[in-house]
């Protein structure tokens, strides 16, 4: 992912080879993370995201078409554009591209990197992953770009497939050095086409992106 613009308060980017959608993070401020009125604010402000990130898209007044939510929870969005929304206090992201652009589908998901992610390793680290990571690299790092990964896989693949994905049915391919990850998922799923990751890490979280494209064959 390279940023196009960035600060403070977040950052708006394309990713850095493929995608041809945009992507938009921003920081929010104040707030204690607990109660439903901090629900709602994240809500909020994950919208505000989308909104950011249809307008980075282009098209007349695409960033002010309400984005709602169909039975299952998923962001319903505009005709003609696949995306993905993700809050984590106090960051919120959202991806959207063209579907005439040959996407079909579109997750994304912002995590905070904190010490008790550590525990989530034995859960979403699958082996090729743990022999990939950075020696030396953090445990609660690790095991938090490799569950933002399959929750950004997850979201990218579900509101196409509606059939529910557990974390080994993701295998990446992560390259570490540079921030992206091959996909392949599960005979089961069903899923043809192409799959991509990126992740990225900034100011204490880790952002990342799968993106589906149709057409291709699955190896």
């Amino acid at each position: 992912m390279s940023a196009a613009a960035e600060g403070g308060d977040g950052f708006t980017a394309a990713a850095s080879e493929g995608f041809p959608g945009r992507i938009a993070v921003l920081r929010a401020h104040g707030g204690d993370g607990r109660g439903r009125r901090h629900r709602s604010a994240e809500h909020e402000h994950g919208r505000a995201a989308a909104r950011a990130a249809l307008g980075l898209l282009g098209g007349p007044g695409l960033e002010r078409v309400p984005i709602g939510a169909d039975a299952d929870g998923c962001p319903v969005w505009p005709a003609g554009v696949a995306g993905s929304i993700s809050h984590s206090a106090p960051w919120a992201a959202a991806a959207a591209a063209w579907t005439r652009s040959g996407v079909r589908g579109v997750g994304v998901d912002v995590e905070v990197v904190r010490p008790r992610h550590a525990a989530l390793w034995e859960r979403v680290v699958m082996p090729d992953d743990a022999q990939a990571a950075p020696p030396g690299a953090p445990a609660e790092y690790v095991a938090t770009v490799c569950f933002a990964l399959r929750e950004a896989v997850y979201k990218c693949v579900f509101p196409v497939l509606r059939v529910p994905m557990d974390w080994p049915d993701a295998r990446l391919a992560t390259n570490w050095d540079v921030g992206s990850a091959g996909v392949v998922l599960g005979e089961r799923l069903g899923c043809d086409g192409a799959l991509a990751a990126e992740f990225r890490a900034h100011d204490g979280a880790v952002v990342a992106l799968c993106w589906w494209t149709a057409g291709a064959s699955r190896k």
